[in-house]
């Protein structure tokens, strides 16, 4: 026994696997359950051999006596119960430690020796003292109510951690780290938020030539490509305060403004276009040198009114931003093929700009379905 514990200590310190423990923990736990109970049993049953092994018959003189010391051990299990920190695992070692103590206290109130009684007559060595008994019962069950109760608070608790690593996760996945941790500290809650209306920037971007580009590449360097470009395109993002809404084959769609404005969001999207180009040309460099082809993006911005929150059902719930002016920012885009160009705003966002860039007004630009016209600027 003391070689299988040292040995999941030793595992747990330098061949730690979180998978493999997730899948073998209760394997062990069971285990545990069934060598601690063992070397238990063995030791009762040395300290208190079987009736049916007693030859002893001054032994069956004080049953009574033996009776109050027969739970004496009920904190020592309680203690190894509450070592399993699962709650089935701690329940099945109990259940299988107490079972042959109440075996043979059951044993022992049946005697036809035995009998229940207070003072005086608990001279009588086989008289069982109700006071004492009725003490160690309560005494047994607030510890084993207590057990319970710490270890469903240890499982609450742990359960609490696991939300909130997830939840951390799912939010390092599309805010970034300073905002992220804006988040955690203050009491914005985006579960329970409701739907809000904001102005925000809504930025795409997608490959140039992607479907030609991928149709003579193995599927996993065309998964290589788009991990690369998506992770350069996520570092800009987070690096100018934006939030990444999803991936969509070579695209992706960001925003800036939600989950909170920083009040110059039309300026952190345009920033963060402007670094997108330069880190894009630094990873071209790169591919070049590895004889690589080089990778060309278009990327369309527009500033409007949306509604921001979470959309889908119990099954799934995704924190999502929608609304007429994210479709104009996907329309234009796609506009950069027309215009022979690799970065279009909308006069709307332009407004909201300051750079010493080159800008090319497009006036009229007709979004598909839409019976509005604006005015797009070619970004050089």
């Amino acid at each position: 026994m003391f070689h299988f514990y040292l040995s999941i200590v030793l595992y747990g310190f330098f061949l730690k696997d979180s998978a493999r423990e997730a899948r073998l923990y209760p394997y062990a736990l069971l285990i545990s359950i069934l060598l601690l109970n063992l070397a238990l049993l063995a030791d009762f049953h040395v300290r208190h051999p079987p009736i049916t092994f007693i030859v002893d018959s001054e032994y069956f003189t004080t049953l009574g006596r033996r009776f109050l010391t027969l739970f004496i051990p009920v904190p020592v299990l309680i203690v190894f119960a509450l070592l399993h920190l699962r709650i089935w695992a701690a329940a099945l070692f109990f259940t299988f430690a107490i079972t042959p103590l109440l075996v043979r206290a059951g044993w022992i109130i049946n005697h036809p020796d035995t009998f229940f009684a207070r003072g005086a007559e608990l001279i009588n060595a086989n008289a069982i003292n109700l006071s004492g008994m009725t003490s160690s019962l309560i005494i047994g069950v607030v510890s084993t109510v207590g057990a319970l109760g710490l270890l469903l608070f240890n499982d609450y608790a742990l359960k609490s951690a696991q939300r909130t690593e997830r939840a951390n996760a799912l939010l390092g996945r599309y805010f970034a780290p300073d905002v992220r941790d804006e988040i955690e500290q203050s009491e914005i809650d985006l579960v329970e938020q409701e739907p809000r209306d904001l102005e925000v920037a809504i930025m795409f971007t997608d490959i140039v030539g992607f479907t030609k580009l991928s149709e003579k590449m193995e599927p996993k360097d065309v998964m290589r490509l788009l991990s690369d470009y998506q992770s350069i395109m996520v570092s800009a993002i987070f690096d100018n305060n934006g939030t990444v809404d999803k991936f969509i084959g070579d695209a992706v769609m960001a925003n800036f403004g939600t989950p909170k404005s920083y009040g110059n969001d039309a300026q952190n999207a345009f920033n963060c276009a402007v670094d997108m180009n330069e880190k894009l040309a630094r990873w071209n460099e790169g591919r070049r040198s590895a004889g690589l082809p080089e990778i060309q993006h278009r990327i369309g911005i527009h500033f409007g009114p949306c509604v921001v929150g979470n959309i889908g059902g119990e099954q799934r719930v995704e924190f999502a931003i929608i609304g007429d002016a994210v479709n104009v920012a996907s329309r234009i885009c796609d506009a950069c093929k027309q215009f022979d160009s690799n970065f279009l705003i909308s006069s709307t966002l332009a407004e909201r700009v300051q750079t010493d860039t080159r800008l090319e007004i497009v006036k009229d630009f007709e979004v598909r379905g839409r019976s509005e016209k604006l005015d797009l600027m070619k970004v050089y």
